[in-house]
């Protein structure tokens, strides 16, 4: 309809995960019903005029045991729409348009989750400064797979 997202290279979609503390569940009664419901109203207030899947899961890979949503919105803006906060751009609200994930973007978002989970009275942490305790993904896959190796030889 667009002519957009004909070649390989070009983004089709875009995905965001909103990563509950693994206390949440035992001390303050969220549920992955509940956790849906969240991801699905942060969806429709962020991400309007996109198609979108909203997926939640009880458990990380790691067996963390944190509830987890997925967010995976179409690149492409089917709708027009408001200009919402994070928006710089006129084309940021028109059909036809792709959705930009601007740095700016990420720091709205990082901050309208921390605000949902005080509001629901949910444990966060502070998405905007970041932790003291960084780990490249390749160190959490090497230490991951070690980890693995020593659970097969036990």
């Amino acid at each position: 309809r667009y002519e957009k997202n004909q070649k390989r290279e070009d983004v089709k979609s875009h995905h965001y995960i909103i990563s509950f503390d693994p206390r949440d569940a035992a001390d303050n009664g969220l549920t992955v019903d509940q956790a849906q419901g969240l991801g699905e109203k942060f969806c429709k207030e962020h991400f309007p005029g996109h198609q979108a899947i909203v997926c939640t899961h009880p458990d990380g890979h790691n067996h963390s045991g944190n509830i987890h949503v997925h967010i995976v919105i179409n690149s492409l803006r089917i709708e027009e729409v408001p200009l919402l906060p994070y928006m710089d751009r006129p084309a940021d609200t028109r059909a036809g348009c792709k959705h930009r994930c601007t740095n700016a973007a990420m720091e709205y978002f990082k901050s309208e989750v921390m605000e949902m989970c005080h509001r629901e009275g949910l444990y966060q942490i502070d998405l905007l400064n970041g932790s003291k305790e960084r780990i490249t993904e390749r160190e959490y896959w090497a230490a991951k797979k070690g980890q693995l190796a020593l659970d097969k030889e036990n």
